[in-house]
């Protein structure tokens, strides 16, 4: 068949089978469709006939028995169209007036009832009657006229009642046995046909039905359809391919320079390409049909005789290299590839044979041995820019874990530097709220202190979010009560509830009381959702919840809930919830505050304790805030031991532990004052090492029960003077705390392996603090040294010159400061309890302490020391925070993260340069201020 025939073919056997396709499934379609119509009213006709025949049987059963005697009452008097029947009322010998209920009474109440049950409404008539509410209507006279003409025994027909679809169900009634009891009267006799029995079944659920199936089937038949068509299209599509590869096959046997030649086992040509018309100089005319020794050479006349041989034993032969003569009598040497020829059912018909003129051979060989090496030469210089890559990549990998370690090391130096001056703000805040002080005093005292507290969970929440994401958080995996757990999340939210009037209810449900995991994640979960329902819930309760899910063994999953009774919340809303500084009500202007990190977290901590996070709720409906957690039952017994309460430690620490000999190592005087402070007003006796190394010298020749130990200090830092106390004899046992703003948790695992018992993070807590030296401090403090008695520290000195009550009052000491550029004097005052001269001393501290830092600075910057110039950027941004010179601290900060990521040094000194101008600026300012030229003495 010609080509152009075969493609015109192919479309149009396609377009018959999508016709002969679509006739066959539209003809299934409509034959189930009116089959599924059938077998539904057929099925209504069953139900319609069973019931009838229900009917019928309850009514020949009262026939049986000549009806039935009911008592009279308002419902049921006495049956007025059965006056004919002897003995309709009777009495019982015990006064009961009873009457007789006919069996078509009886079985028309039946009916009745079940029609207001089931909606089937069963139906008695006849052409005469006694009851008038059997009066046949139209429909019925002429179906009974025809059951007395014998045409038929039942009929069933649809039709609409009251604008609804009903199955109208009638069977003729005979008289029988005992019916004439009550029916004589009519003229019927046995055998007569006196009525019918009949029902309307309701059809809506048939249709319903049927239509259903109609849309199912309709949906089965069009995928069906589908199917069929995609299969169609497949394999016409194969067929295309089929004839495009047939066609393209051809195109390259006939353009192709080798000669495809096919012959039979005697070796007769059966086909001829023009590559062979070429290379032999024979028209495919000149040579099919013939043999095909007319292309050998008379002294090779046998070779071909060998080649048929091997083909006809189904060998296949390879660059076979052979001499052929061409119709000019050319020798020309050939190399030829020689395969079996086979039928359909496999069998050897021939050969074919691909031959290829060496001459062409040899000149493309020369071709591919030039594009090899060209090859070559590309792949060289690919592999080279793929090593360059590489190493682009290696560069990019290396800058990216730089700058995660970088971002480590800021989070690590913000959590420090936050911490430092949070340490100051929360510990004198507790400090001033002890003394004396008007109402307007504690009530903004105890808003400073609500305020310290929100910013220190929004440091804690930054942090936590960060560690999670990085993958350092690790979860605790011990002993806890769950009661405890709920009880310290209510008690936590008792006094904002209490504000607002709100209860806060507790529901452990069936969940094991002692569990095995990380508490605290849990109470920070439970934290988070409740204070957000508080937030937004005006009146009502908030409950607690945990229920237990799954129990295997002694793996649980147990879900936590909060519900509120408060605004609620739209779908919208719930699904930004749980993404970090994300928020329901985002705008400026919300009523409600917040970071939105809160509810990230939990989710956060709910996936790594396997669990997950969401919430329930519907705007002015409350809500449901829940999470999930797979946790283990509690190992050993659980203790019966409470907690004792923390306003109580205090008290306990002054009687208990009262003369204890504490040793504080801090660098930072704010700091000291504050931690100074704190352990006086609990009764310790407190000693100052400013550095590590002080640390270790004191704690060598001195008995401390405690050692409270800052971990970044000059000379040596807290881990280190921690080792080293640690080798002195008899300093082993010596509880050594750390107290830091560092609140990583590679932090705390530093501060233990480096010996440390526990670790209190800054800004410090008062009631931490004292539960944490209640929990160390020995229960026998160690006698006295006498050698090294206990002083409390010295109240610092007034400027030379300067008594304290002569000073220069508050205001005209702020006017002088007001006019210094880049400090800001409230930040100071708030540290010295706005004592100016105090304040003056400590200006001038800061002044005396950092006016040589030029030279060290230009000093280590010449040297390349950039972690020597990180620390000491370090050393100038913490003091000028505390004093207030932010323009410092600020390009000191710029400096140590510019050193710690090993900037170039063009942009160092550029740094430098602007710290040193800062400095110059303030410090020079500070120096014309009275009372500055002190420098503090050295307290140990």
């Amino acid at each position: 068949m010609p080509p152009t025939s075969s493609r015109r073919l192919i479309p149009l056997l396609t377009w018959l089978a999508v016709a002969l396709w679509s006739l066959v499934v539209g003809g299934s379609l409509f034959w189930a469709l009116q089959q599924d119509a059938k077998e539904a009213m057929d099925m209504a006709y069953a139900e319609a006939r069973a019931n009838l025949n229900k009917d019928i049987v309850l009514r020949r059963w009262a026939t049986e028995h000549g009806g039935l005697y009911v008592p009279i009452t308002d419902k049921q008097p006495s049956v007025p169209w059965l006056s004919h029947v002897p003995g309709r009322d009777v009495t019982t010998t015990d006064g009961l007036r009873l009457t007789l209920l006919n069996p078509a009474s009886a079985a028309r109440q039946m009916m009745d009832r079940y029609a207001e049950a089931y909606g089937v409404h069963g139906r008695i008539t006849g052409l005469k009657y006694l009851n008038p509410a059997n009066a046949p209507d139209p429909w019925e006279t002429a179906q009974l006229e025809a059951f007395t003409r014998g045409e038929r025994a039942e009929i069933w027909e649809t039709a609409d009642i009251d604008g609804k679809p009903y199955l109208r169900y009638l069977r003729a009634m005979v008289m029988e046995p005992g019916c004439d009891k009550c029916h004589a009267i009519l003229g019927y006799k046995t055998g007569d046909m006196r009525g019918a029995t009949g029902l309307n079944l309701p059809l809506e659920a048939y249709y319903e039905s049927i239509a259903t199936a109609r849309r199912e089937l309709g949906l089965t038949h069009g995928t069906i359809w589908l199917l069929g068509l995609a299969g169609i299209g497949t394999f016409s599509r194969m067929a295309r391919r089929r004839e495009r590869e047939l066609r393209q096959s051809k195109l390259i046997i006939d353009s192709t320079d080798d000669a495809i030649i096919t012959r039979s086992l005697d070796g007769v040509i059966l086909s001829w390409n023009p590559g062979a018309e070429r290379t032999f100089g024979y028209t495919p005319d000149e040579v099919i049909g013939r043999s095909t020794r007319m292309l050998l050479p008379p002294d090779r006349l046998d070779e071909e005789h060998d080649i048929l041989g091997r083909i006809s034993r189904g060998e296949r032969i390879d660059d076979y290299e052979m001499l052929r003569q061409c119709k000019d009598g050319r020798l020309i040497n050939l190399s030829a590839t020689i395969s079996p020829l086979l039928d359909d059912r496999g069998k050897v018909i021939g050969a074919s044979t691909i031959e290829h003129d060496m001459t062409s051979r040899n000149r493309a060989e020369a071709e591919i041995r030039r594009l090899n090496a060209d090859l070559e030469e590309r792949v060289r210089l690919r592999t080279a820019d793929l090593d360059a890559a590489n190493q682009s990549l290696i560069q990019a990998k290396e800058a990216a874990e730089a700058a995660n370690r970088a971002k480590s090391i800021f989070l690590a130096n913000m959590s420090h530097e936050i911490r430092t001056p949070m340490n100051a703000i929360i510990g004198l805040t507790h400090l001033l709220r002890r003394s004396e002080t008007t109402p307007e005093q504690a009530e903004r005292l105890g808003k400073i202190d609500t305020a310290g507290n929100h910013l220190l969970s929004i440091i804690n929440d930054v942090l936590d979010l960060s560690k999670i994401e990085a993958g350092r958080l690790e979860l605790e995996n011990t002993n806890f009560a769950l009661g405890a757990v709920l009880d310290h999340v209510r008690s936590l939210n008792s006094d904002p509830a209490a504000a607002k009037g709100l209860r806060i209810e507790v529901d452990p449900d069936g969940v094991p009381v002692w569990l095995r995991g990380d508490p605290t994640r849990l109470r920070q979960a439970l934290f988070n959702y409740t204070s957000n329902a508080i937030k937004f819930t005006e009146r009502g309760t908030i409950t607690l919840r945990a229920r237990l899910l799954e129990d295997n063994g002694d793996d649980l999953l147990v879900r936590f809930e909060v519900q509120d009774s408060g605004i609620g919340l739209s779908e919208r809303q719930i699904s930004s919830l749980f993404v970090a500084f994300e928020q329901a009500d985002a705008s400026t202007t919300r009523k409600y505050g917040g970071t939105g990190l809160g509810l990230a977290i939990t989710r956060h901590l709910a996936e790594l304790m396997g669990g997950n996070a969401g919430a329930e709720s519907s705007p002015g409906q409350g809500s449901v805030f829940w999470f999930t957690a797979h946790l283990q039952r509690g190992s050993g017994i659980m203790p019966m031991t409470s907690e004792p309460r923390t306003h109580d430690v205090e008290a306990q620490l002054r009687r208990i532990h009262g003369g204890s000999k504490i040793l504080l190592a801090e660098d930072n005087p704010i700091n000291r004052e504050v931690a100074l402070e704190l352990l006086s007003g609990a009764g310790l006796a407190a000693e100052i090492a400013v550095d590590g190394v002080e640390a270790l010298e004191m704690a060598r020749v001195a008995d401390y029960s405690l050692i409270l130990m800052d971990m970044q200090m000059p000379r040596m830092d807290g881990l280190g003077a921690t080792r080293a106390i640690r080798a002195l004899p008899g300093r082993a046992s010596t509880p050594i705390l750390a107290m830091t703003a560092n609140a990583f948790d590679e932090d705390r695992r530093a501060c233990r392996e480096a010996g440390m018992n526990d670790f209190i993070a800054k800004p410090v807590n008062p009631a931490i603090l004292y539960a944490t030296l209640m929990r160390w401090l020995p229960a026998s403090p160690p006698a006295i040294d006498h050698r090294r008695a206990s002083t409390p520290p010295a109240p610092a000195p007034t400027p030379p010159g300067m008594d304290t009550a002569q000073f220069m009052d508050l205001d005209e000491w702020q006017a002088r400061l007001a006019a210094i550029p880049g400090l800001d004097p409230e930040q100071g005052l708030a540290l010295v309890r706005r004592n100016p001269a105090r304040h003056a001393r400590m200006l001038g501290q800061f002044a005396e302490g950092h006016a040589g830092e030029a030279a060290h600075l230009s000093a280590n910057l010449a040297a390349g020391d950039l972690g020597a110039l990180a620390m000491l950027a370090h050393a100038v941004k913490g003091s000028a925070a505390n004093v207030g010179a932010w323009a410092v601290s600020d390009a000191a900060s710029a400096l140590e993260a510019a050193a710690k990521r090993s900037c170039g040094k063009d942009e160092l000194l550029k740094l430098v340069t602007a710290l040193v101008e800062q400095m110059d600026v303030v410090i020079g300012c500070i120096r014309q201020l009275p009372g500055t030229n002190l420098t503090e003495p050295k307290t140990h």
